[in-house]
Order: structure tokens, then C-alpha cells, then sequence
């Protein structure tokens, strides 16, 4: 199993969250920001990772009021 099962409800869930503090956001820049945010540890490889691991704070921008 290569884990795309386990892990498209999650990415799903976070790009939910990215178009509810940004609604204008296009496919490219949702799939720029996750993959340019993600990050990889010691103990994976980028063929068996994909673009890594989703930085959910770094991805989702929420409005300066709700940051708090």
C-alpha cells in the first residue's frame, strides 16, 4: 500500500480549511503552498513521500483576527 488511501482525507481536510480563510485561492496556488511548505525527516525518502509532509501552520493562512 502506498498510503494515498490514508492520507487524501487529510490533505482533503486541510485544503477545506486553506478555502475557508482564503476562498479565492486557484488549484496551483493550493498545490504550490502545500508542496512548497512541505518537509521530509531523516526517515523517509522523497519516492516514498511524495512532496513530504504537510506544514498545516504554514499552509493555511488565517485572517489576522482569527489568529489570536
Amino acid at each position: 500500500a502506498s498510503g494515498t488511501s490514508y492520507s487524501a482525507p487529510f490533505v482533503s481536510g486541510i485544503v477545506a480549511l486553506m478555502l475557508q480563510a482564503e476562498p479565492d485561492l486557484t488549484p496551483e496556488q493550493i498545490r504550490q503552498r502545500l508542496t512548497s511548505k512541505a518537509f521530509f525527516d531523516s526517515n523517509h525518502v522523497r519516492e516514498e513521500s511524495g512532496a513530504g509532509f504537510i506544514n498545516i501552520s504554514q499552509s493555511i493562512r488565517l485572517p489576522k483576527s482569527a489568529a489570536k
